[in-house]
């Protein structure tokens, strides 16, 4: 089995000048793979992992970026949201939706001096 990210050559010289940040590309990332295995292309996210070339333990993080809020999600993915994977894993911290946004906004808030 092997998966493969296509990326269309017209699109390159744009990546190249403004490449995608990192919780965006892991983000996408993410829903490409659980599409994978939901459509049966790929029998588990370990074996996505493992064809990637990625650890059973990162492909869990990859994969638990998908447990955030769908406006959080789609704030990362339009580049609204600039935010690190450890600033995400303490949101995912919070189950609730409403609740990693209220995490989210402490995180981003600045603390005072």
């Amino acid at each position: 089995m092997s998966l493969r990210v296509a990326i269309p050559t017209d699109d390159i010289a744009a990546s190249t000048a403004a490449a995608p940040l990192r919780a965006a590309r892991l983000l996408a990332l993410a829903h490409y793979v659980d599409r994978a295995v939901r459509s049966g292309t790929c029998p588990s996210y370990s074996a996505a992992g493992k064809a990637l070339g990625i650890s059973q333990p990162h492909m869990a993080h990859i994969v638990k970026l998908l447990d955030l809020s769908p406006q959080i999600q789609a704030a990362i993915l339009t580049g609204a949201l600039v935010v690190t994977e450890s600033q995400l894993r303490r949101v995912l911290n919070h189950p609730a939706w409403a609740d990693q946004e209220v995490c989210l906004g402490r995180i981003r808030r600045p603390k005072p001096s």
